[in-house]
C-alpha cells in the first residue's frame, strides 16, 4: 500500500498544478474481516513524515495537496 501512495506523491511532485482524488472504502458483506491491521497501516502511512507534505487534516476532512477533500468515514 505504501508504494501506491509514494507513486501518487511522485506524480504530484511532477505535476504541481494537478490533484489526485483518493477514495478508500471498506466493503461490507465480502467475508473479509474488519482488520484493524489495515486501518493502523493506513493511519501510519497518512501520518508518516513523507506524507506531511501532501496531507492536511482539519475538522475530520483530509486534504491532499491542499486541493482534494476526502471525508473520513
Amino acid at each position: 500500500m505504501e508504494d501506491v501512495f509514494f507513486g501518487i506523491y511522485n506524480w504530484l511532485d511532477h505535476h504541481p498544478t494537478e490533484a489526485v482524488l483518493v477514495s478508500i472504502n471498506r466493503e461490507t458483506n465480502t467475508g473479509t474481516p474488519d482488520d484493524t491491521v489495515f486501518y493502523e497501516k493506513l493511519y501510519n502511512i497518512l501520518n508518516s513524515p513523507s506524507a506531511q507534505k501532501y496531507w492536511v487534516q482539519a475538522n475530520g476532512i483530509v486534504c491532499i495537496s491542499f486541493e482534494i477533500i476526502l471525508p473520513l468515514t
